[in-house]
């Protein structure tokens, strides 16, 4: 520990504010500006990081409360189907649609070798379809 000073002492003032301002979400640069202490004396803290997570966690839990109480009072719907996404993993699913024309199916026909190099006629080609 050769070259480390005595370990910060944060007054009772300080500590509110770097609660207030995780709580508020504030990145950890933005709270050693606030207290006028550099970054890296917070970032060494096991005390002050106990707080900055904890204090973000709350932030995020307050979020979503807020979140999930929109979407479930006022029906939104478009929170619900945020939420489901993101909470439920839920997906929106496209439908799809394989048809192709005759001319295409006589084409990938003799592409593909299954028409032994002879266009098929258009009985086949709606009997491979179905």
């Amino acid at each position: 520990m050769a070259g480390r000073g005595k370990k910060r002492e944060f007054t009772k003032a300080q500590i509110a504010k770097i609660k207030r301002l995780a709580l508020l979400n504030c990145n950890t640069n933005t709270i050693a500006e606030a207290i006028d202490v550099p970054v890296d004396t917070l970032k060494s803290r096991p005390d002050i990081q106990r707080i900055l997570l904890k204090n973000r966690a709350q932030h995020r839990i307050a979020v979503h409360e807020a979140q999930n109480g929109k979407a479930l009072e006022a029906k939104d719907t478009t929170m619900l189907i945020w939420l489901g996404k993101n909470d439920l993993g839920q997906t929106d699913r496209q439908e799809t649609s394989h048809k192709v024309s005759e001319g295409t199916a006589k084409l990938l026909g003799l592409i593909d070798g299954s028409c032994k190099g002879r266009l098929p006629d258009s009985g086949e080609v709606e009997e491979a379809g179905q």
